[in-house]
């Protein structure tokens, strides 16, 4: 059946840039979007497009309530017109993540082939290319002052690498964690945070180099997570482990101590991507169920807002593999198995744009600093900038 989803890939995809380079099919790893699916049990094939988008049935017609009664917001129309600046090509493989530099200048992108390259953002070149793992690399993050990348592997290691020497500095593991599925820096640049197959979500020091906090959410394997702006709270979403203990998929944890912060219960849904607001206020959670994106209150985890996609958008592909909101936190970006990423204004609810343009799926999603570029990691090899519409 593999080599028959590769073919049809082959025979069928369509490219909606001239200069955008498909990796050969060899090298098409399992992606990011496979790796966590593989973790969680879900069963994902990213859709075929044609043209239009094609209807297939799903389970998720009518998209279940979830905890409490949250509003529900139903994007309407395509909008399609996000304009792309740049498709940056180079990896030999999947793209899996995307950061950008603190200041704005650079980006980092981590792909399936073992390498972290960073690219110019004014230019779209590559200005460095580390070859990190012989692993599968998963996720990357800069440290806040923008001189340390924090990449993680499929083999469990997370590692450290000077951005301006261009070298390894330090190799964070802990033994039989499996693949970390998530890395990220600290507000403060001062701890790691790294969820990991196991089930644990390590708090690594950065000076010590030891887990400083060790976080076990009940039956759930972690696979995205986000400090709030002062580092205090970790929000985090996953996938029960069985069906025997609690199902609760979301939560938001004691940075400090690794104790919940925030009891949220009643949802159990796969989580594959989570963000937190700018304000600290809210965070969002992406869902590879029901294709919906949620919006939950940071001071009593209780659902606030739910933004479902357009009618139009297809039901077979509904993983929601990245978020990341505007600097301001007036929008929020998601990234999508069906290839594209779009754009809601949060005061509405309203679909801003759709960016079309990818040939697989969105892995990953940043916003720019500056509020008016976005960056999107493919499942096709390419890491794309796009221009944001003004608000």
């Amino acid at each position: 059946m593999d080599a028959d989803i590769d073919q049809m890939f082959a025979d069928l995809a369509v490219e909606a840039d001239a200069i955008t380079l498909a990796p050969p099919r060899n090298a098409r790893q399992r992606g990011r979007h496979r790796l966590l699916s593989q973790l969680a049990g879900v069963a994902v094939i990213c859709a075929v497009i044609v043209g239009a988008s094609t209807f297939i049935a799903s389970p998720w017609d009518h998209p279940p309530a979830g905890p409490a009664a949250a509003p529900l917001i139903v994007a309407t129309g395509s909008r399609q017109g996000g304009t792309a600046r740049a498709v940056l090509t180079g990896h030999t493989g999947v793209v899996n993540s995307v950061a950008f530099s603190p200041d704005g200048t650079a980006i980092a992108s981590a792909g399936a082939d073992g390498t972290v390259r960073l690219w110019t953002v004014a230019s779209g070149r590559t200005t460095a290319t580390f070859r990190v793992a012989q692993a599968e690399l998963i996720s990357v993050a800069y440290s806040p002052d923008g001189k340390t990348l924090a990449v993680s592997d499929a083999e469990g290691k997370v590692h450290l690498w000077d951005v301006t020497a261009g070298r390894a500095t330090t190799t964070l593991a802990a033994e039989g964690s499996g693949p970390v599925t998530d890395v990220q820096f600290s507000p403060d640049g001062r701890n790691i945070a790294a969820a990991s197959e196991d089930g644990h979500v390590r708090l690594w020091s950065v000076a010590t180099t030891q887990v400083a906090v060790t976080i076990t959410p009940p039956n759930v394997r972690v696979i995205q997570m986000a400090f709030n702006p002062d580092g205090t709270l970790l929000a985090t979403g996953g996938q029960t482990v069985d069906q025997e203990g609690p199902q609760d998929t979301v939560g938001l944890w004691n940075a400090a101590t690794g104790v919940s912060a925030v009891q949220i219960t009643g949802y159990s849904n796969a989580v594959v991507s989570v963000a937190f607001s700018p304000d600290g206020k809210t965070f969002a959670t992406g869902d590879a169920q029901d294709g919906t994106t949620r919006l939950w209150s940071a001071l009593t985890g209780r659902p606030v807002t739910t933004l479902v996609r357009p009618a139009t958008a297809d039901r077979s592909a509904v993983e929601i593999f990245g978020l990341a909101f505007s600097p301001d936190g007036k929008r929020l970006a998601t990234a999508d198995q069906d290839h594209t990423a779009r754009l809601f204004d949060l005061a509405t609810g309203a679909l801003v744009t759709t960016f079309v343009g990818h040939t697989d799926c969105v892995e990953g999603v940043a916003y720019g600093p500056d509020g008016h570029t976005l960056a999107t990691a493919g499942a096709d090899g390419t890491v794309r900038l796009w221009v944001i519409p003004a608000t």
